[in-house]
């Protein structure tokens, strides 16, 4: 059996499948009438493979929509990214905190994605992050600046991931010593005000 036939036989059956559930929106969408969906029912495995030969008589043919085909492409390496860039996060120690204001994720989300990436049991387990000290915080004020909470979230997480890279702290102590520079910058705000 050549490709053409293989596929052929692929599409039957998934139509010979949609129609035994009652789903004739299927065939019709594929131009197979409810009267030809029901005969093609009947047919027993023989006659399906043999149908599926005809194929090269054109009884099948596939179009994709290369505009659509271009934006599904697009939408599914932004998602494939998106998933790398959690992966690599998670096996920089950052925490439910550091996920959820990144990506809105949730404790289950978290869970599946670390069971994804099979993280050993130390790191699955939560608790407070530790602190950084005085002089790692330095080393992190001279790699990261004096940020305030106002990046995108590709940034943020870029910036977490270098400043891990460069100083070997795990996210959730970095994104500790963060959130206490927000909050003594957000207080100086309002004590200014």
């Amino acid at each position: 059996m050549d490709a053409k036939s293989e596929l052929a036989l692929y599409a039957l059956r998934y139509v010979i499948n949609q129609a035994a559930k009652g789903h004739f929106k299927i065939p019709l969408s594929l131009n197979i009438n409810e009267q030809q969906a029901y005969e093609l029912l009947t047919l027993n495995n023989q006659e399906l493979h043999d149908m599926a030969i005809m194929a090269n008589l054109n009884i099948l043919t596939i179009n994709f929509d290369t505009e659509a085909l271009k934006i599904a492409l697009e939408i599914n390496n932004a998602k494939s990214q998106r998933r790398q860039e959690i992966f690599k996060l998670l096996k920089a120690g950052a925490s439910y905190p550091v996920l959820n204001h990144l990506y809105g994720l949730t404790t289950d989300n978290i869970g599946h994605y670390r069971r994804i990436i099979d993280l050993p049991a130390k790191k699955r387990k939560g608790g407070r992050p530790a602190g950084c000290t005085e002089e790692e915080k330095t080393v992190l004020w001279g790699i990261m600046g004096a940020i305030e909470d106002q990046f995108n979230n590709r940034e943020l997480s870029t910036l977490l991931l270098d400043a891990h890279e460069k100083t070997g702290l795990e996210i959730s102590s970095i994104w500790t010593t963060l959130k206490e520079w927000w909050g003594d910058e957000n207080h100086k705000r309002k004590a200014t005000q």
